[in-house]
């Protein structure tokens, strides 16, 4: 990896964020990421922390971005909703969890194993469904007093779509 030399962005408080080395392994998501070397500007890389590989940083990009996307653009979440996150302990799911709950929301989340629910915990999720012991659209509804969730995140797929079709209310209008 090459450095900038440019003293505006070498004092630039965010690229120092950034903690670069000469030689340090970086991760970017822009096209052509996928080359063996590429020129990029130095606000679209990330260094790559030591003991993290650049499979594990290529997939914590990737993750992060459908996370942020999901939060944005498939429902822009906000203070004071109400949201599901299934599978919650995964690694999709702990970054919808810590950036739902930055925003503000209340978050349940459903997981398999007890101790999935206490990582998700650990990561701030509110109401933790075991998936493989309680019915998932019953507490959901428990939780919420028969209101029900203001978006469904949903990493796996087909598997759990019919959750969303039985618990999602456009409850926004009320909260505006």
């Amino acid at each position: 990896m090459g450095l900038p030399t440019d003293q505006t962005v070498l004092n630039n408080p965010e690229y120092k964020k950034r903690t670069f080395e000469l030689g340090g392994n970086v991760a970017t998501s822009r096209l052509g990421a996928f080359a063996e070397y590429m020129v990029v500007p130095w606000n679209d890389a990330f260094s790559i922390p030591t003991g993290i590989t650049t499979l594990e940083a290529a997939g914590g990009l990737l993750q992060g971005q459908t996370a942020t996307s999901f939060m944005e653009e498939a429902y822009n979440v906000r203070k004071g909703d109400i949201i599901l996150i299934h599978t919650v302990a995964g690694g999709l799911g702990l970054l919808m969890c810590q950036l739902a709950k930055s925003r503000g929301a209340t978050v349940i989340g459903t997981t398999s194993t007890k101790a999935k629910a206490a990582l998700a915990t650990d990561h701030g999720c509110d109401h933790v469904i075991l998936y493989t012991e309680e019915d998932t659209v019953k507490r959901v509804l428990e939780i919420t007093g028969g209101e029900g969730v203001h978006a469904v995140f949903d990493g796996v797929g087909k598997d759990t779509y019919v959750f969303q079709r039985n618990f999602t209310t456009n409850r926004r209008a009320e909260l505006a």
